[in-house]
């Protein structure tokens, strides 16, 4: 099977109807993907929200190459849907 979203700390976070921010968080760990994954992050795998203040010492590993997308050591996939969504902030992996 297909796993669509991965993250350390949220596999998505999403601003409809509502606008929001992860703010302030960290996680950490291993993540090892062995299935067809899309949307995999050390902290969040996809993101509609504001990212600030947040970081990741996730290790994440990905048992065939060819099967992940959207792979980012903070966030896998990370998505504008207006003007005020989207940023990330003094954030690091």
């Amino acid at each position: 099977g297909q796993i669509f979203y991965v993250g350390g700390l949220l596999g998505r976070t999403s601003i409809e109807p509502y606008s929001g921010t992860t703010s302030t968080s960290y996680a950490g760990g291993n993540i090892n993907v062995v299935a067809t994954t899309s949307n995999v992050g050390g902290l969040i795998g996809y993101s509609e929200t504001n990212i600030s203040n947040s970081y990741s010492y996730a290790d994440v590993y990905g048992a065939n190459q060819n099967s992940l997308f959207g792979v980012g050591g903070l966030v896998g996939n990370n998505k504008s849907t207006n003007a005020v969504s989207g940023s990330i902030i003094n954030s690091y992996s």
